[in-house]
């Protein structure tokens, strides 16, 4: 039996085994390209495709080829080289439709690429997705739909595709376009009598990316002509690329044709960064703006503009401008003085050095010796207790915590909250002492 037919079986075994998106993602598109010495070598798309196979599913797929490759001791994965062009038509089309090679191209922001894109737990599945799209274009995910809120990095990963692709192969014909402007170039077409035009612009690129596909909505004659598009693209194995703000089917008055073309290749979400990615977020964008904050400003910017990344490149730029027009240091007090005007004042988390001062007021203790080693029972008893305002109050993590604190270990600060945790409900004692500690960390006369 041949090795490609062997595959194809061991596919067919992994598919249902294994979940529809993790296959659709790093199984498509490999193929088995030797075998020796107990090793089978697979050729797969990119090196997260690799590590997936080799780290992850490494068991399952020995197993399926076992039954046919009996001395089968380990598998090792080889990543395919990109190729460096798509067919080369471009040319002719263009000089056909007297559309300026650039003029498909110039919509791409070329600051958005994948090596300055954040990964977290919220984007990791899009980005991979998008990854293996920009080094297989027309083979593998097509058509790619990314979905997700507001300012949460469609239009980067969208533009990153655009640009990768580019990089690798300059003569491709990539079309990136909204959709609002596709919509209003084709109401255009249809002013001018130049409909034949537009098809042919649009129907002949080899990369078709589209942001805010959601804008189709109730819009049936662009819709129509987005069908035809679509199809015209999709036969000819062209890379189709779209962003909206939800998913194909709960797109308003979307035509069933369309939004089950839409779910054809690979579907993806971008959810809300967690804490951690939006620290990391910042720290990019610092290092790209040429700017150094103390991790107490990253820790407040993160915590007080949690709904998406624009919002929170937004305050950052603020802080920016405004320490720089006004040659103000960046500490934290003249960051609050930035975005006075920029939020609710109300909404802002606490800093967690208002809770430390706080409790040192209340007990009369140094804040040296709150941060420090000592473990002495005077001590530990206030140092348990900011330990659980700053993760109840300021909703810190722990790591974040423990640093707050001097650098003390999660552990010990997971043991803290616990204690204070189990004794507040059985001491009134304690209840009236946290309760007049939050009053103080409230209190506008204390800083």
């Amino acid at each position: 039996m041949e090795l490609a037919e062997i595959w194809q079986i061991a596919l067919g075994e992994l598919e249902v085994v294994i979940s529809p998106p993790m296959f659709k993602t790093w199984f498509l598109g490999t193929n088995l390209e030797g075998y020796g010495n107990g090793i089978a070598v697979i050729r797969v798309a990119s090196p997260w495709a690799k590590e997936q196979l080799e780290q992850r599913n490494r068991g399952e797929i020995i197993g399926v080829l076992r039954k046919h490759l009996p001395d089968i001791t380990t598998i090792e994965c080889m990543i395919k080289t990109p190729e460096t062009s798509l067919p080369p038509r471009v040319t002719q089309e263009q000089r056909a439709t007297g559309i300026p090679f650039s003029s498909q191209n110039n919509r791409l922001k070329p600051e958005y690429v994948f090596d300055n894109f954040v990964v977290g737990t919220s984007n990791r599945f899009a980005f991979a997705a998008a990854k293996t799209v920009a080094e297989n274009p027309g083979k593998i995910h097509n058509p790619l739909f990314i979905y997700g809120g507001v300012g949460l990095g469609k239009t980067h990963l969208i533009c990153a595709i655009g640009n990768e692709i580019m990089r690798q192969s300059p003569s491709v014909n990539i079309s990136y376009v909204s959709c609002e402007d596709f919509t209003n170039e084709f109401v255009q077409s249809l002013q001018n009598r130049t409909v034949d035009n537009f098809k042919q612009k649009y129907r002949n690129v080899d990369v078709f990316l589209v942001d805010d596909i959601q804008f189709l909505a109730r819009k049936e004659g662009t819709q129509e002509e987005f069908f035809h598009t679509f199809n015209a693209l999709h036969q000819q194995n062209r890379q189709i690329v779209m962003t909206a703000d939800r998913l194909p089917k709960a797109i308003p008055d979307l035509e069933d044709r369309l939004s089950s073309r839409f779910g054809w290749g690979m579907v993806a979400d971008i959810h809300q960064p967690n804490l951690e990615t939006r620290e990391a977020i910042l720290l990019e964008k610092c290092g790209e703006r040429g700017v150094t904050l103390t991790q107490e400003i990253i820790d407040f910017l993160a915590q007080n503009f949690t709904s998406n990344i624009r919002d929170l490149e937004g305050a950052l730029n603020r802080i920016i401008g405004y320490c720089e027009l006004n040659h103000l240091a960046m500490n934290m007090e003249n960051v609050k003085k930035a975005l006075e005007a920029f939020v609710d004042q109300n909404q802002l988390q606490i800093a967690p050095d208002k809770v430390i001062d706080s409790v040192c007021r209340f007990f009369g203790t140094k804040r040296d010796d709150i941060l420090g080693k000592k473990r002495s029972k005077e001590l530990v008893y206030p140092r348990q207790i900011a330990m659980y305002l700053l993760r109840h109050e300021a909703n810190l993590t722990y790591p974040q915590i423990g640093r707050a604190l001097g650098g003390k270990d999660h552990t010990t600060i997971i043991h803290g909250c616990n204690v204070i945790t189990r004794e507040i409900s059985r001491s009134e004692q304690l209840r009236s002492e946290i309760n007049h500690i939050k009053e103080l960390i409230t209190s506008p006369g204390f800083t």
